[in-house]
């Protein structure tokens, strides 16, 4: 999806701050963040971020082994859960994304949930295994350079990329996310 206006792009930014503010204010969430074009994104960040598949599934293809799940912290009010986590690459310590979920618990069904709840494995392999209907839009793009608080979870470097979205649960807007993700070397 490709989004061409200044209102569309500051409107990544609002959303941005909007799903990080039970982490982060919102000037360090904004901090070295700049919205782009699924145009502007170079490889591999436009095979990794501009498409409607799970993340871990498009990760897991990336780097040709699954990911795991790190919960770093998460917040429960009333039916939202919201998390902020990262996935790393399986026998490594490796980080390829980091991201934050918002998760409407009552769209999402009961045993989907349960497992969300249980912080064990990544959101898409969970609603992948319990077959939830789901479709994903990314909404906005967004490029994040060495100030960006994000960045630290992948060492310092930079920039890299993001997307910011919402998984539809049965046709109902349930999850909305915040993926970045790393070129990090394959080991």
């Amino acid at each position: 999806m490709h989004r061409d206006t200044v209102h569309d792009l500051n409107s990544g930014l609002v959303a941005l701050t909007s799903i990080a503010e039970p982490f982060f204010d919102g000037t360090d969430a904004r901090l070295d963040a700049q919205p782009t074009l699924a145009d502007d994104i170079p490889q591999p960040f436009l095979r990794l971020l501009v498409h409607q598949d799970h993340m871990t599934a498009r990760l897991t293809e990336h780097y040709g082994r699954s990911v795991f799940l790190s919960v770093l912290e998460d917040r429960r009010l009333d039916s939202t859960y919201t998390r902020k986590i990262l996935l790393t690459l399986d026998s490594t310590e490796t980080v390829v994304e980091f991201g934050i979920a918002r998760i409407i618990l009552p769209l999402v069904p009961k045993p989907a949930r349960d497992e969300i709840l249980a912080r064990q494995d990544p959101l898409g392999d969970i609603l992948i295994r319990h077959n939830v209907l789901r479709s994903i839009d990314p909404k906005w793009y967004l490029r994040f350079g060495r100030q960006s608080p994000f960045v630290r979870h992948f060492g310092g470097g930079g920039p890299v990329f993001g997307r910011v979205g919402i998984i539809h649960c049965n046709r109902q807007p349930a999850i909305q996310l915040l993926e970045i993700v790393n070129d990090a070397p394959s080991e």
